[in-house]
């Protein structure tokens, strides 16, 4: 796993969210209440060193990074945030489907099959964990949680 947010954007696609803590080992962002893998280290650019478990433990803030295949169709009775489709681009096997949500744009990564078109109303969760960084480690990844949010590389 990445050790920073920069390493993870350059690594691959990314989708970095500005989040704040909530209890326990989770973070809110624009994408619901995430769970944080508390299994990774990261590196704290403010000291130098490395930490191990939920990643910035005094930042109230973080930068959240998730994949954009971790951002799926929700199914029902799964929790979900609504979005609006406002973009699909076919790739394939999979599309990027850009997602107005809650003013913020997320891209993610979907099977080509039975794909939204643009204007639908759909609603989508997170599958997996989240990585969290300090806000800060890498300029510019971590945007409001109401400004657009585009770190695909």
């Amino acid at each position: 796993r990445p050790v920073d947010a920069w390493t993870a954007t350059f690594l691959g696609d990314a989708v970095l969210i500005r989040g704040q803590r909530i209890e326990g080992h989770r973070v809110e962002t624009v994408l619901g209440a995430l769970p944080l893998d508390t299994d990774h280290r990261t590196t704290d650019h403010r000291t130098g060193g490395h930490r191990s478990g939920d990643g910035p433990a005094d930042d109230a803030e973080p930068a959240v990074f998730l994949r954009p295949e971790q951002i799926q169709p929700a199914t029902d009775g799964e929790s979900s945030v609504p979005a609006v489709v406002s973009d699909v681009v076919f790739t394939g096997a999979d599309a990027t489907v850009a997602l107005d949500v809650a003013g913020s744009t997320i891209k993610a990564r979907w099977p080509s099959v039975l794909l939204p078109t643009v204007g639908d109303a759909v609603a989508v969760t997170v599958r997996g964990t989240a990585l969290a960084y300090p806000a800060g480690s890498s300029s510019g990844c971590a945007p409001a949680v109401d400004d657009t949010v585009d770190a695909a590389i």
